[in-house]
């Protein structure tokens, strides 16, 4: 499966959009305002769009886009659905500020159909970014605070990220392996914030190419419990 373009967003409704089945549900686990959420369920020919935050903010705004949305602590609650219920699931940008990402890995299979969709998009901690920040004694990319903010991730003035679970692209196919959500593909991603210089942005699309060198990873899994 190739991607017609490589930013997160883009290349998530790519996804849907040639994997659609024209039925089922679809829950999107991060859903923030539902604004990501529509566009995916559009592309997938979702017959319900459900969703899950933390924020009640995030939840009110995605109700009056017309999701089902729930609050839910996604490392101290399950989630609020029955078993086999969705035909897809969504999940951007969230395991890497859980404490548990196991407790949620099992609330998807769970609740996804066998067959069913489920597409991940996380930092890779592999990155090349973090290999040559790590050789010079740095911080890798997503825990910096600095960085969050140059993406419009974190708003804080921590030097610090508040991400705590980020994954090589290795170690996640391994762990979505154990929780029977077969893997069928990962592909790149970009995250290049406005700032950043012509180096950066050569070594950025050069490392889409390869997944355990990229800066994000899309991991697309199938369930298989």
């Amino acid at each position: 499966m190739k991607s017609r373009t490589r930013d997160r967003e883009g290349a998530v409704i790519d996804i849907f959009e040639r994997t659609s089945t024209g039925t089922g549900s679809l829950l999107d686990v991060g859903c923030g305002d539902g604004d990501l959420t529509v566009r995916i369920g559009e592309a997938f020919g979702a017959e319900e769009l459900y969703g899950v935050d933390v924020s009640p903010d995030a939840v009110e705004r995605a109700r009056e886009r017309g999701l089902t949305a729930f609050r839910v602590d996604l490392d101290e609650e399950t989630l609020p659905f029955d078993d086999d219920q969705f035909a897809a699931v969504h999940a951007g940008e969230v395991i890497d500020y859980l404490r548990d990402p196991d407790h949620l890995f099992g609330e998807v299979q769970r609740c996804l159909r066998p067959g069913g969709l489920f597409v991940l998009t996380t930092p890779n901690l592999a990155s090349i970014h973090n290999r040559i920040a790590l050789l010079f004694g740095k911080l890798p990319y997503p825990m910096r605070g600095e960085f969050d903010r140059l993406v419009g991730e974190n708003e804080g003035p921590s030097s610090l990220s508040k991400r705590s679970s980020v994954f090589t692209y290795e170690t996640l196919h391994s762990v979505l392996s154990a929780h029977d959500l077969h893997v069928l593909t990962v592909l790149g991603a970009t995250s290049t914030p406005p700032e950043a210089s012509t180096i950066h942005r050569l070594v950025e699309t050069v490392a889409v190419a390869f997944p355990s060198l990229s800066y994000r990873n899309i991991f697309v899994c199938q369930n298989t419990g």
